[in-house]
């Protein structure tokens, strides 16, 4: 699992705090950990980008004014016009006790179907998986070397090679297939 620091200080709480924060161009953010009252913090927009803009779940080192936790990213939001960071929320990771995080998928191999002219077709590019925080992936790697055309992989085969997930979605959604290309009529 793929770490990253980011070091954070407290703040005052409220609407107008929040947006006081956001004018001397940090953004606000809660730190939650189980059993625990939110701590509200403040950080750096520039620190932020390699947790935010990444395709991994990554342990994030949380330093809240030198006392140093770990946690992953819960939820971000941004404005709706300039996409902009305008609060995060960050989830403490508690040895032995469960945590829910959404984990994107890593497609490797070069499919057969590929190879004889079809289209390799994404159709989720991550789940939403519950483990203990010593299981938890920064990706779950897929192997299509072996998919030909008009073939697909189910979430239910990576339960079987996944058995420390849980996985949230309870249906068998395509995680991917290898489409027939289309042919130009004549």
């Amino acid at each position: 699992m793929a770490e990253v620091a980011l070091k954070v200080e407290k703040r005052i709480t409220g609407r107008r705090a929040s947006k006081d924060v956001r004018n001397s161009g940090r953004i606000p953010g809660v730190y939650y950990v189980k059993g625990s009252e939110g701590i509200p913090i403040t950080a750096d927009p520039l620190a932020l980008r390699p947790i935010v803009y990444t395709a991994q779940t990554k342990v994030v080192k949380l330093d809240i004014d030198g006392d140093v936790k770990d946690c992953v990213l819960k939820d971000i939001s941004f404005h709706p016009i300039t996409d902009q960071i305008i609060h995060f929320d960050m989830l403490g990771l508690v040895e032995g006790h469960n945590v829910t995080v959404k984990v994107p998928f890593k497609f490797k191999g070069q499919a057969k179907g590929v190879m004889s002219g079809g289209l390799f077709r994404p159709v989720i590019q991550n789940t939403k998986v519950t483990c203990l925080p010593k299981d938890l992936p920064e990706f779950i790697e897929i192997d299509i070397s072996g998919l030909d055309i008009g073939k697909v992989i189910r979430l239910n085969e990576l339960k079987e090679a996944n058995p420390q997930l849980q996985f949230a979605i309870k249906e068998n959604p395509v995680v991917c297939t290898i489409a027939r290309p289309r042919v130009k009529a004549s």
